[in-house]
């Protein structure tokens, strides 16, 4: 029977090889040469790392953090510095190759997968997402996953190659004392992992198959509440000269602002709805009213859906 060294670098380099399957037969190598580090590497690959600070440096995955339009579908999300985006955009894969294998089967024609936030990361952001914009999600390509399984393969293959240098090759399925002793004197530590500082913890993330799409950005910033002060002190102004059947509505839009223009926290999102409200109000009674900052209260409420 063929060396199962010799076997396990025939497959690493076939290229139609899983690495799920090279996991398994480099998890037989481990534990027959009595290799702890190449084991417990081995097995954190085939069931996944159950924590953060276990995830190698190889499986840290940048990805584009977007939202959902109603009407134009995907759209980036900026940040206003690098620190933050990747806090949310810099993401360590913690799956089985297993489950990444079968991730990438499954994609069809899709180039990039898709991660749900964990329940409070995605509620805080949306409540800062413009009217009409909702599910808050990474978006990853599907290469990075690649590259996750062509790095456990090479590392596989690797190990194999020091093996053989060393001079343990086995008769069959089984090792000599001789060669366990090669063995350990020959193999480092399999993988080394660099600890990440996340803000907000991912480990109750799924990721799920989603198609391509997206090309325009928006960033979230704060709310200007001076601005927002601004814009009801102007618009209650011209109350009275909308139709009547619009006043209490408009009344109670500008209520709704001025409630979160003194907000600890204003929500982006009712504030995005409450002025596209007023918007519709004012456009509509356009014809009624001669201010001539008409345009630019247009303009302003506008400026407060982004």
């Amino acid at each position: 029977m063929a060396s199962l060294v010799l076997q396990l670098q025939e497959a690493a380099l076939a290229k139609d090889s899983k690495a799920s399957d090279l996991l398994r037969m480099a998890f037989v190598v481990a534990r027959k040469l009595d290799l702890p580090d190449f084991e417990n590497w081995v097995d954190l690959e085939m069931n996944g790392y159950k924590k953060l600070k276990d995830v190698p440096e190889y499986r840290k995955v940048r990805g584009v953090l977007r939202a959902h339009h109603v009407r134009y579908g995907w759209q980036d999300m900026g940040f206003a510095d690098s620190k933050t985006a990747d806090s949310f955009c810099l993401r360590p894969i913690s799956d089985p190759v297993s489950r990444i294998e079968s991730l990438l089967e499954n994609q069809a024609d899709h180039n990039y997968l898709l991660l749900n936030l964990p329940t409070e990361i995605t509620n805080d952001l949306q409540k800062n997402l413009p009217y009409g914009m909702t599910r808050p999600c990474l978006h990853l390509s599907e290469a990075s996953f690649s590259a996750i399984l062509d790095t456990v393969k090479n590392l596989i293959l690797d190990r194999a190659l020091k093996l053989e240098k060393a001079g343990v090759l086995g008769e069959g399925m089984t090792f000599s004392s001789e060669e366990q002793s090669k063995a350990k004197a020959a193999m480092g530590p399999s993988y080394s992992a660099t600890n990440m500082t996340v803000v907000h913890s991912m480990q109750q993330s799924q990721i799920q198959q989603a198609s391509p799409g997206a090309n325009q950005t928006f960033t979230i910033k704060p709310i200007d509440v001076e601005v927002l002060k601004a814009f009801v002190k102007e618009v209650r102004a011209l109350v009275d000269k909308v139709p009547a059947t619009d006043q209490p509505q408009l009344k109670a839009d500008l209520a709704t602002l001025e409630a979160q223009a003194i907000a600890p926290t204003p929500s982006k999102n009712i504030v995005s709805e409450a002025a596209s409200s007023v918007r519709k109000i004012l456009e509509s009674a356009a014809g009624s009213l001669t201010a001539a900052n008409l345009p630019a209260l247009l303009q302003k409420a506008a400026e407060l859906l982004l």
